[in-house]
């Protein structure tokens, strides 16, 4: 990715939008006694770790920018208010994790001008939703831009379904 940054940044252009879109569940235990730590580890790279690389490696593009967006597609699995149910440790723990990195993206960043977000686009049907979702991909991705479209500085450090609707943290 690094590679990439630095492949678009050669013309000196500014981004003014980066859709962090990263998601792998792990293997679907739900027993703590079940967690295989190894694979949750593995699942917080790809969750939370791999969005703040990308996001470090096109910074100083961002920077450029006025009001550039920083998202993060998250889920609403990752909110401590909302987990009535438990399980999921790997999945949960790691898009925690990327919600609270999002946070702190948005206070460090703020004198710069930068909005960073989280997003949760419902459940969709992809591999990792299944068929069974209620969502197509064509209407939560179609959401999602009318709301990123609309974020502003007031939203930054903000947790939001795909409507713009503030979400529990």
């Amino acid at each position: 990715m690094q590679k990439a940054a630095e492949a678009a940044s050669k013309g000196g252009e500014a981004l003014d939008l980066l859709i962090n879109n990263a998601g792998t569940y792990g293997a679907r235990k739900d027993r703590f006694s079940e967690v295989d730590f190894a694979e949750m580890r593995q699942v917080f790279e790809v969750n939370c770790i791999g969005p703040l690389r990308v996001s470090r490696s096109f910074l100083p593009m961002l920077k450029k920018a006025p009001g550039a967006k920083l998202v993060h597609i998250t889920s609403l699995m990752g909110s401590l208010a909302d987990n009535s149910s438990g399980g999921a440790y790997a999945y949960r723990v790691s898009k925690a994790a990327l919600n609270m990195a999002s946070v702190n993206l948005a206070r460090e960043l703020e004198g710069d001008g930068l909005i960073s977000v989280v997003l949760h686009p419902g459940w969709v049907k992809t591999d990792m939703g299944g068929p069974n979702a209620p969502l197509g991909i064509e209407e939560a991705v179609g959401a999602m831009i009318k709301t990123i479209g609309r974020l502003g500085r007031a939203d930054n450090g903000g947790f939001f379904d795909r409507n713009g609707k503030p979400q529990p943290w």
